[in-house]
């Protein structure tokens, strides 16, 4: 599919009713101010879902424009989509955006295993430095908070399927040490009730749009091996080799780097 810069009407095959979709929701967020990266972002990632044969793409859409009046919400949405794509890119197939307010965010199949996978994003009331380059106004999540959140999702979680929560973060205040206290956290938690957490059989953590940067990889992964369905030895070798565009994480890095350097004369 092919969006032309200043049209939301693609020109190639998606269905008519994913055409319709995507206009309506182009028109709302050119009503509601949303900024023209925005708009163009949203029109990439749909091209992106679309030539990746990701499932479900109406729905997404019509979601995507039900959460317009508030852009949090809409965010929270908008990175299913980008989960989706990065399945896509890793092998995975037979992807579909669920869509709904019971069960998983998103399915997808590899080594002819289903997979659900619920996203839960850190929102930018938590995440200034993704929108104003301002770190000094972030607090970090502390492990609690991050076990907080992923515990909120356990009611999506899908019975006796293999069920990943994605915690998404585009900030750099989600890092390493945060990660590694939250799994110590999490395991704690499992050991004292194993029962509770039988369908979470792991999570993936994303930091600045999915990498470290330090060490480039993309999504630690936090395995439950008492889950009533644990990640195989294939699988989780999958998972912890997920990535996106090298070049784009390195170019998102560099221009961070170099924001950061300009407000406070000094790198990170």
């Amino acid at each position: 599919m092919k969006l032309s810069k200043d049209s939301a009407i693609p020109t190639s095959s998606m269905s008519l009713e994913a055409q319709r979709e995507l206009g309506n929701l182009y028109k709302k967020m050119t009503q509601a101010s949303y900024e023209t990266f925005r708009r163009d972002r949203v029109k990439e990632l749909i091209d992106e879902l679309h030539g990746s044969c990701v499932q479900g793409i109406s729905r997404f859409i019509r979601k995507l424009s039900q959460r317009i009046v508030d852009k949090q919400n809409y965010m929270d949405i908008f990175v299913e989509g980008q989960f989706a794509v990065t399945l896509a890119k890793n092998g995975f197939s037979e992807i579909r955006l669920e869509c709904s307010d019971k069960g998983p965010d998103i399915e997808a199949v590899y080594n002819h295993q289903t997979i659900c996978f619920e996203v839960t994003r850190r929102r930018y009331e938590e995440d200034e430095w993704a929108e104003t380059f301002e770190p000094n106004h972030v607090k970090p999540d502390s492990s609690q908070r991050i076990v907080s959140k992923i515990q909120g999702k356990y009611g999506q979680l899908r019975d006796g399927e293999i069920n990943l929560v994605v915690y998404w973060s585009s900030t750099m205040k989600v890092v390493s040490g945060d990660i590694r206290s939250a799994f110590s956290d999490m395991q704690h938690e499992i050991d004292g009730d194993p029962e509770r957490y039988r369908n979470l059989s792991g999570i993936l953590f994303t930091e600045m749009e999915g990498y470290d940067i330090t060490s480039l990889k993309q999504y630690p992964l936090f395995k439950n091996d008492k889950a009533l369905k644990p990640l195989g030895p294939r699988l989780t070798k999958k998972l912890e080799s997920l990535h996106s565009d090298l070049k784009e994480m390195q170019r998102h890095s560099r221009n961070l780097m170099a924001s950061y350097k300009k407000m406070y004369g000094t790198s990170i």
